[in-house]
């Protein structure tokens, strides 16, 4: 959330434009689900927010957690479909700069993997 917060006047509108239109891609996807395609725009997004918060520190503690992270969405692959609304929304947020929107978005989406991780958590 400090980094949504920290780096949403200075998102590049170009970059969330591709992110916004790769998502959608996804979403019109039939099969084979283009699982390492979606997996990569999730992780451009989580750098995208973090490089525009302009924080060392907010940095240094993504890279540390970027392997569990990795671990995490390995875990989740089969939520990949259902998580793209949840990211078409967080990066529409970000396009308006409303931070009270994206941050709620992020937040649902939050608490949507935290549900599905449970659920799994014999796979943990």
């Amino acid at each position: 959330m400090a980094a949504l917060h920290r780096g949403i006047g200075r998102l590049p509108h170009d970059r969330l434009a591709e992110l916004r239109a790769a998502f959608a891609r996804f979403a019109d996807a039939s099969d084979p689900f283009p699982a390492a395609d979606c997996l990569a725009a999730d992780v451009s997004l989580h750098e995208l927010i973090v490089e525009a918060a302009c924080s060392p520190r907010l940095k240094k503690f993504h890279k540390q957690l970027a392997d569990q992270i990795h671990f995490l969405r390995n875990l989740q692959a089969d939520r990949m479909p259902a998580s793209i609304a949840e990211h078409l929304a967080i990066i529409e947020a970000l396009q308006t700069g409303n931070a009270a929107e994206a941050e709620r978005a992020l937040r649902q989406h939050m608490a949507k993997i935290r549900e599905n991780l449970y659920q799994n958590r014999h796979l943990l």
